[in-house]
């Protein structure tokens, strides 16, 4: 039942370069070709015959976040709107689409060194690296729309030009929990025109299913981590760590009576599943929203039966009793563990007895 209801979500009609691959040799013709006569997809599918082909694909078990394997080589973007959705429940116009398109592009400018720009209608197709449209039922590109519901939209992938699709038949909203909106549609569309497939991380604007309408959209931590790979970072934007790429583990513990298991790096921590041994998709996290009053890294922690938690920093201790530093903290670490050295490398808690390490010894 799950399984139905989520296929008839609103979703994305875009092929999965993860769940289908498509015939390798077909797919690199006509990206040979449309790279040589400077062509669109839907420009090449115009001519006839590769508007009649088929792709036919393969299934695959999906993972985290995949890329669609291409990415554009320039930062400065170019895209127009040359088709407008004619069904509203709003008096919008065209300028409040364009400025829902210019929200959409500033979401992924603001944590990449791309810059978007918009270009008249009326340029020339080869002139535009982006065109983005509304269509209904068969467009031109082999991939027809489905009519009202399910599928919004689909767009392609830089190396078979980015061009985005949204469906005419849909009725389109702007800041309203009703009908299809405009700007989360968008943001995810547009994501594969730069080069990201779709996630299975279920609060990843990139998931193949669209979430409910909320007043704010932002980028998972998986969507930033997935446009850092292919373009970096924007500059004065800190970038993703990513805790499988980085050997130096500061400190970890697992949470009394839980799966959680909470791993710090540097001045950020993740949350990990045990039992799947999965990461939470939201991390990583400053660890100050963990730890209030701790700034930075930090060496050790430990849980005790009683559930309160000491964080050691340097030679200082912090106490915790739930989210709230306890009364009189921090602490020098020797005022409260006087059998312990003034500064630990690690620390555990098994069966209420504590093991501290320093250097070699414990």
């Amino acid at each position: 039942m799950d399984t139905m209801l989520r296929m008839n979500k609103p979703r994305c009609g875009g092929k999965d370069m993860g769940e289908q691959r498509v015939e390798p040799n077909y797919m690199t013709l006509k990206a040979k070709i449309m790279n040589y006569l400077g062509l669109k997809l839907d420009e090449l599918n115009a001519i006839g015959k590769f508007g009649k082909f088929k792709n036919r694909t393969k299934h695959h078990r999906t993972k985290r976040h995949t890329l669609a394997g291409s990415r554009w080589t320039i930062t400065n973007i170019t895209y127009k709107v040359t088709k407008y959705p004619t069904k509203f429940r709003s008096n919008a116009d065209k300028h409040l689409i364009d400025d829902q398109i210019r929200k959409a592009f500033k979401v992924w400018s603001d944590v990449t060194p791309l810059i978007f720009t918009r270009m008249p209608a009326s340029t020339p197709s080869r002139h535009v690296i982006i065109d983005i449209r509304w269509e209904r039922g068969e467009h031109g590109d082999g991939d027809a729309l489905d009519g009202a519901g399910k599928v919004l939209a689909h767009s392609y992938f830089p190396q078979y030009g980015g061009d985005a699709h949204f469906d005419d038949d849909e009725i389109w909203t702007v800041d309203s929990p009703e009908g299809s909106n405009v700007l989360v549609t968008a943001i995810h569309e547009l994501g594969h025109s730069l080069g990201l497939d779709h996630s299975d991380v279920s609060d990843s604007l990139m998931n193949p299913v669209y979430p409910p309408y909320r007043t704010e959209w932002k980028l998972s931590q998986d969507d930033i981590r997935a446009a850092h790979i292919l373009y970096g970072a924007r500059p004065g934007v800190p970038e993703v760590p990513n805790i499988c790429n980085n050997a130096s583990i500061s400190a970890m513990y697992k949470r009394n009576n839980s799966n959680a298991i909470f791993v710090f790096i540097d001045k950020h921590y993740w949350k990990i599943h045990s039992d799947e041994m999965t990461v939470d998709s939201e991390y990583p996290k400053p660890i100050h929203d963990l730890f209030p009053a701790i700034e930075g890294s930090i060496d050790a922690v430990i849980e005790l039966p009683d559930a309160s938690i000491y964080v050691f920093k340097g030679e200082d201790c912090y106490k915790y009793e739930g989210p709230q530093l306890a009364e009189g903290f921090p602490k020098r670490c020797k005022e409260i563990f006087d059998t312990l050295p003034a500064k630990v490398d690690a620390a555990i808690c098994l069966n209420g007895v504590i093991y501290a390490f320093k250097g070699t010894v414990y």
